[in-house]
């Protein structure tokens, strides 16, 4: 009997442990850091840093803002979006946007999230919430408070307007990129979509290609910096990805 009850404690623990790890979600290992620099990094760094960035497909384009905490540090938990490229037909009622994460590892294995991230709108020029409820979803019918709000009403001037204050569910910097994907209603397939390094991160490709432990940083993440392949002077890496911040002031 007491070699039973031996064996069904083994098991429950094994069990419990198991889920503990579920629940924890997609991990890297303790070698795959983060793209995003930690706020150590930043407070000691003495190269160009990337503090927004950009992406585009062929009918949608965003910039990011790395978010500050109250204490003025860096928040890796949240981001800052604004469009500025987006589809007219978004005001028909035909389409939707939503926003995902993903983290990949040294080996170039990638992890995404299906779970839609959750974000408030956000007047950009004056830097205040317009809905303090936290939606899923871009679409012409969740935008009502933001309409009302702004009192404009066509696609391209409400956008020009707001933001989207994007909650990244990642206290620890673990996620390396912000996945911009379009859909249209009914379907279930990506009409299309974009990635876009999450902030903050080495305005130099060359300084990014490496992990904060001199390993060499996945591919596919070196493949998304907008500045790879080019051959600047460090004010020239600090002022092109700076560019990227002028939507929000």
């Amino acid at each position: 009997m007491t070699k039973q009850i031996c064996r069904l404690t083994t098991r429950l623990i094994i069990l419990t442990l198991g889920l503990s790890l579920l629940a924890c979600g997609p991990s890297k290992m303790s070698s795959d850091l983060s793209s995003r620099m930690t706020a150590e990094e930043i407070r000691t760094s003495d190269k160009p840093l990337a503090k927004c960035n950009g992406g585009e497909s062929s009918n949608m384009g965003a910039h990011l803002m790395a978010a500050l905490d109250p204490s003025g540090g860096w928040s890796p938990t949240y981001v800052y979006l604004k469009f500025n490229k987006i589809p007219s037909a978004l005001e028909t009622n035909g389409l939707y946007i939503q926003f995902f994460r993903w983290a990949a590892a040294s080996s170039g294995t990638t992890t995404v999230d299906p779970v839609p991230l959750k974000f408030q709108i956000m007047d950009m020029s004056s830097r205040t919430i317009l809905s303090s409820a936290w939606q899923n979803i871009v679409a012409w019918p969740e935008l009502a408070t933001a309409i009302s709000a702004t009192g404009i009403s066509d696609t391209t001037s409400l956008f020009h307007r707001i933001g989207f204050r994007i909650d990244l569910r990642d206290l620890t910097g673990e996620f390396d990129v912000l996945r911009t994907s379009l859909y249209l209603y009914g379907q279930t397939s990506t009409a299309e979509m974009f990635d876009t390094l999450l902030p903050i991160f080495h305005a130099n490709p060359a300084d990014y290609a490496k992990e904060s432990s001199g390993a060499p940083r996945a591919g596919v993440l070196q493949g998304l910096h907008p500045l790879r392949g080019t051959t600047l002077s460090t004010a020239e890496y600090a002022s092109k990805m700076d560019a990227y911040c002028s939507s929000f002031q």
